[in-house]
C-alpha cells in the first residue's frame, strides 16, 4: 500500500523534499526483528513492517503539523530517535516512520544543573556539554550512542551511575510531547509556564 500522493506531498510541504523518502532501499532500512534491541542474533522471519514513508522533522511544529495530516487521511505514525530497540518502529502496514535525528540540540544550564534536550541529542553529545561544566549524567547502559530523552521518557535508562544519579526517568523534569492528536502536552513545571526547573 503506498501512500496517497495528496498526503505524501502534504508531509513533504512541511518537512522539505530532502526529509522524506518512499525509496524502498530506504524504507527497508527502517525494518527491525522485534526483539528487545537490536542486538537479536540469529536468523528471523519475523521483521517489523516497512514503512509507507520515512520522514524526519526538524521541529515540535513539524511534528504536530505531520500528525495532523496523519490523522486527515487515517495514516499511522511512530517516532523513534537512535532505534536502538523495536518499540521504536511502526507496527503496522499503512504507517510512516518519523526519524528524529534532525532534532538534536542541547541547552545545558549550568546554574539549575539540568539540560533541556531534543529526541536525537546522545548521551555522548550532552555529557560532552555537560562536562565542560563540571557536571555529568547518567548514560545507560546501551551505551553513550542512546538517546537520553528515550531512556527518560520511554524505557528505563539504567546505567552504570545510576547508584549514585538514578536511573534516568527519575531525572527527568519536564517534557514537550505532541499528542497523537496533534496538541502539545507541557509536563512537569513546564506546564504551568514557569519553565524548565521542577518535575
Amino acid at each position: 500500500m503506498a501512500l496517497l500522493r495528496e498526503a505524501y506531498q502534504a508531509i513533504e510541504d512541511i518537512v522539505g523534499k530532502r526529509n522524506i523518502s518512499e525509496n524502498m532501499g530506504v524504507r527497508e532500512s527502517y525494518r527491525n526483528i522485534p526483539a528487545q534491541s537490536s542486538a537479536h542474533y540469529g536468523p528471523s522471519e519475523h521483521w517489523t513492517p516497512c514503512p509507507q514513508a520515512v520522514v524526519l522533522p526538524g521541529s515540535t511544529e513539524e511534528v504536530q503539523n505531520i500528525v495532523r495530516i496523519c490523522n486527515k487521511y487515517g495514516i499511522e505514525f511512530k517516532a523513534g530517535s537512535t532505534f536502538w530497540a523495536t518499540m521504536a518502529h511502526i507496527g503496522g502496514d499503512n504507517a510512516i516512520q518519523l526519524d528524529m535525528r534532525r532534532m538534536k540540540s542541547v541547552e545545558i544550564d549550568s546554574k539549575n544543573m539540568t539540560a533541556i534536550v531534543e529526541p536525537y541529542a546522545i548521551a555522548a553529545t550532552i555529557q560532552a556539554e555537560a562536562m565542560k561544566c563540571g557536571l555529568n549524567l547518567n548514560i545507560p547502559g546501551v551505551g553513550c550512542s542512546s538517546s537520553t530523552l528515550a531512556s527518560s521518557a520511554g524505557w528505563a535508562g539504567f546505567g552504570p551511575a545510576s547508584i549514585f544519579m538514578g536511573a534516568n526517568p527519575e531525572n527527568l523534569l519536564g517534557a514537550e510531547w505532541v499528542l497523537p492528536s496533534g496538541e502539545v502536552l507541557r509536563t512537569g513545571s513546564l506546564g504551568s509556564g514557569d519553565g524548565w526547573f521542577c518535575g
